[in-house]
């Protein structure tokens, strides 16, 4: 396997297709490894239609930002609400919380004036989407009326920033709303409970009204400590512990399986940083399928003492149910 030895500043970006299943992959990215998944409900995949979760994440230097949402699949097209807002909370993050800002930490107030700011962009968006031609009539005007009230979506989002010269213990800065969830782990176990949070999905955003439920949830603190930090989509949720404990590939893979062949089956998102303690190499090499077709996939070297062998199980390969 080739490796492509990159700057540790140089600007490192990832989005997650919502048309496709996407496998376990492995990325490290400066002094963060990466692992994540998506892969679309059992309704969705027999239609055809696009998942409704999405994540992105941009990495330089210290600075790692990510953003998970989950589209609410009962709005207008919910796929285009996390879409966009996904796309946006990166941007918010990384240049409001620009290096030696985390002190301030994400104000609920300055993010929910942020998110209401979004709302006319986003409702252009939603007025310029076309309708399939072949909608029969009655699903055309059902369409019509959940275009007037807006895509919507839930999400967690959040920045980490290590230890440097502006601060001896790094920053961890993280929002949410909704049922989409947020662990953080150290080595002596996980840390939820300093979030303190509840995973209301009656609080989400909405391309027509912005923020809806109240404000936004924040957490500000240190990196000190922090390993890992987990975000996934409500349908991983029956999962939570499992994750917290850590799971390998293979019975990732198997759950992820297992959930995806029951008939109430929901979209899937993870992601999953590990803040390793010094930098490692990203490679791209090809995996192999469960078909046997190749898929090119981005993998890393793993310089640490982790799986010595490379992931070769690819779930987007595999029709569920």
């Amino acid at each position: 396997m080739s490796v492509d030895r990159a700057p540790t500043d140089q600007l490192f970006e990832l989005r997650v297709v919502q048309d496709r299943e996407t496998g376990i992959q492995e990325h490290a990215a400066g002094q963060f490894r990466l692992r994540y998944l998506s892969a679309r409900s059992l309704e969705s995949q027999r239609a055809d239609a696009p998942g409704q979760d999405y994540f992105v994440v941009r990495q330089a230097g210290a600075r790692l930002v990510f953003a998970l949402c989950d589209g609410v699949s009962e709005s207008f097209y919910g796929d285009l609400a996390a879409r966009f807002l996904g796309d946006a909370l990166v941007e918010w993050l990384w240049d409001a919380l620009a290096s030696g800002a985390f002190a301030q930490g994400a104000k609920p107030q300055a993010l929910h004036d942020y998110l209401t700011s979004l709302t006319l962009a986003a409702t252009e968006q939603v007025r310029a989407l076309s309708l399939p031609d072949e909608a029969p009539p009655a699903l055309h005007d059902v369409l019509e009326q959940k275009r007037a009230s807006g895509s919507e979506t839930v999400f967690v989002c959040g920045a980490l920033e290590l230890p440097g010269p502006l601060t001896a213990e790094g920053h961890a800065v993280f929002a949410w709303m909704g049922n989409a969830e947020l662990q953080f782990l150290g080595p002596g176990g996980d840390r939820n409970q300093e979030l303190g949070a509840q995973w209301n999905d009656r609080q989400r955003w909405s391309t027509r009204t912005g923020p809806k439920g109240g404000l936004p949830n924040t957490f500000a603190g240190t990196l000190r400590d922090i390993r890992h930090v987990l975000a996934y989509s409500d349908g991983l949720a029956p999962l939570r512990e499992a994750l917290g404990r850590g799971l390998s590939d293979e019975s990732l893979a198997a759950e992820v399986d297992r959930l995806g062949q029951t008939p109430t089956s929901d979209d899937i998102a993870l992601l999953e940083i590990e803040v390793l303690d010094a930098p490692a190499s990203a490679a791209f090499t090809t995996a192999t399928s469960l078909q046997g077709t190749p898929a090119a996939i981005p993998s890393a070297a793993k310089p640490m003492g982790a799986r010595s062998r490379r992931v070769d199980r690819y779930l987007g390969a595999r029709a569920w149910g």
